[in-house]
């Protein structure tokens, strides 16, 4: 299982626990549009903030309904790869240097 799997997954159980079944439902289906939209157009998210992860090829999307939750990803020949789903509050660039 991936990282931003794991990421979501334990956004979602947060979501369940503190506010509902339905806002960790919706916290799914945003992010699963989030993907989709990003295969289609791979260079819409703006490049990483992160100088290092920048020149990598990182960039940052925001979750609609979810504005803090960032998307960091990289365009692939086969697509995108999703590196992690994370809240814009918590230390990024340790958790990217974790995932790179």
């Amino acid at each position: 299982m991936s990282q931003a799997h794991r990421d979501i997954l334990s956004q979602a159980e947060y979501y369940s626990q503190h506010s509902g079944d339905q806002l960790a439902l919706r916290f799914f289906d945003a992010a699963e549009a989030a993907y989709r939209f990003l295969l289609r157009h791979p260079s819409i998210g703006k490049p990483c903030r992160i100088r290092r992860h920048r020149e990598q090829g990182v960039r940052e999307f925001g979750i609609t309904g979810f504005p803090r939750h960032l998307v960091f990803y990289r365009a692939i020949p086969e697509g995108i790869e999703i590196i992690r789903v994370v809240h814009a509050s918590r230390d990024l660039e340790t958790l990217l240097e974790e995932s790179l």
